[in-house]
């Protein structure tokens, strides 16, 4: 059977991309800065899952920004699930926490100042490469939890 995974978290474009690029390749920090979509700005802005890819046993992979209210979207989002869900495929939603999130938030947004933008995203560059084991332990947790 093969199923949805969502990674959620404030901003979709930084921890939960992360958590999802290393959910499905494994990868370590010095690679952040060039992993697609990072940062994008278009991206989040759309307000839809952005399939990352699909694991080794066909399961789609996706992430979400979400917002400051995390805790709430997530509880919406599976209880929406467990309403609409198709019998065949099943959604699984993991919450991405990372110390400074709401730094990331405010980051994103002063990006959007284009003599700020490549500033920003070597700042949230950074901050997502140290708490870059504290990303892949929360991944790590959801995937033994399967």
């Amino acid at each position: 059977m093969s199923m949805n995974i969502l990674f959620i978290g404030t901003q979709g474009v930084y921890h939960p991309l992360i958590a999802a690029q290393w959910y499905l390749h494994s990868i370590i920090p010095s690679q952040i800065k060039d992993i697609p979509f990072l940062g994008s700005l278009s991206i989040e802005e759309h307000g839809q899952p952005l399939l990352v890819g699909i694991d080794e046993w066909g399961n789609k992979v996706y992430i979400l920004g979400v917002g400051y209210d995390v805790t709430m979207a997530e509880k919406s989002i599976q209880q929406l699930a467990e309403i609409f869900h198709p019998a065949d495929e099943y959604l699984a939603v993991q919450t991405i926490r990372t110390r400074g999130e709401y730094w990331l938030f405010l980051l994103h947004r002063l990006a959007r100042i284009p003599f700020l933008l490549e500033f920003c995203q070597r700042l949230a560059v950074a901050l997502l490469q140290l708490n870059f084991d504290f990303i892949c332990g929360q991944v790590q947790r959801f995937k033994n939890n399967f």
